[in-house]
């Protein structure tokens, strides 16, 4: 028998019953519904009719929930800062026993408080030797650590930028970019860091030759 028309009703997981005036009819397999509200849910159920009747509603099994995804993160700022001593059981290393004794730090920020409320995780990614690639690097800076996204902060050794994978030169602005992920997915990247007093890549000098001394009756003579 043909289906003439369907019929689709709703209502929002707060209202206990079904309300007449929620509905559409239609002859269309699909149909568009506007002007929900925002982060709310709803359920939907339908029913057929032929030329007899209607037929009985569908279990309301479909649930929607609205809402969007995260906005643009802030752009994020680099700087060095002092390394923070870890502690080993009871007693602390000392600052000394470090490569250097300072570090980058990566921090950023939502727009407002209603969406960093939201957010799940972030994803930073850091500015590698090919500086079209940005990549996150988890064992140092992992968005989805439950202190990183309440800190929106990671703490990076300097030593990163020296080899490897995110190796850049000395004096380079160190850049990142950072997206957030709420219930609904990812946001888009926020844009690199550009700014002028941002951390750049200081690296120890390497070692040098030995000196070379000459000296004569009253003096000597160093040269490197």
């Amino acid at each position: 028998m043909k289906i003439t028309q369907f019929e689709l009703q709703w209502r929002q997981d707060n209202q206990a019953d079904w309300i007449l005036t929620q509905n559409f009819q239609t002859s269309n397999l699909d149909k568009t519904h506007s002007g929900l509200t925002n982060k709310a849910t709803y359920l939907y159920r339908i029913r057929a009719k032929n030329i007899f009747c209607w037929g009985e509603w569908s279990k309301p099994d479909l649930k929607v929930q609205t809402g969007s995804r995260p906005g643009v993160v802030l752009t994020p700022k680099t700087a060095i800062v002092a390394k923070k001593v870890p502690a080993t059981g009871s007693r602390r290393l000392a600052v000394d026993t470090f490569v250097t004794k300072y570090e980058v730090s990566i921090c950023w920020k939502m727009s407002n408080d209603a969406e960093e409320a939201e957010v799940a995780s972030y994803e930073v990614a850091i500015q590698t030797s090919n500086y079209r690639i940005f990549k996150e690097n988890k064992a140092l800076c992992d968005g989805g650590n439950e202190i990183v996204i309440k800190e929106k902060c990671c703490r990076l050794p300097m030593s990163t930028f020296w080899d490897g994978e995110y190796r850049q030169d000395q004096g380079q602005l160190i850049t990142a970019k950072v997206r957030a992920r709420n219930a609904k997915g990812w946001g888009q990247f926020s844009r690199k860091n550009t700014s002028s007093s941002s951390a750049r890549v200081e690296k120890i000098p390497k070692p040098m030759q030995n000196p070379q001394a000459s000296r004569d009756d009253k003096q000597s003579a160093i040269s490197v």
